[in-house]
């Protein structure tokens, strides 16, 4: 069974994905697929809504070097950004594999008025 944190990631999503080896990743606009060698696919995102833009602002590490890897340690933090004019949210995921052989860090943001949301999901999809 799945549950949700306050900004809405599936937190066992982010605890399954330990251990498997990633062998593909697509990224397309605003969203990426990670797929394992399992089958298993996990999918990155926010759901857009009215008042608020959400995107990925970049990626540090080569996203292809975790292709092949498996991986040891997936972890999320937000934070606030300072100069947002309204409200403004960081979102990070971080993604190791073993060995620390490939390390990767993408950083979202997200602008709204403060009502709707800025956050990031990461689900298991299949």
């Amino acid at each position: 069974m799945s549950y949700w944190n306050s900004k809405f990631r599936d937190v066992n999503a982010e605890q399954d994905i330990l251990g498997k080896t990633i062998t593909e990743i697509n990224k397309i606009d605003d969203e990426i697929i990670f797929t394992c060698s399992d089958e298993s696919k996990y999918k990155m995102y926010h759901e857009h809504d009215c008042c608020e833009s959400v995107s990925i602002d970049k990626v540090r590490g080569c996203l292809d070097n975790l292709i092949g890897k498996v991986v040891q340690s997936f972890r999320s933090w937000e934070s606030p950004i300072p100069d947002a004019s309204e409200s403004g949210t960081a979102s990070y995921f971080e993604i190791v594999t073993e060995n620390n052989s490939a390390r990767s860090i993408i950083k979202w943001e997200g602008y709204s008025n403060g009502y709707y949301s800025e956050g990031v999901s990461f689900e298991r999809i299949a």
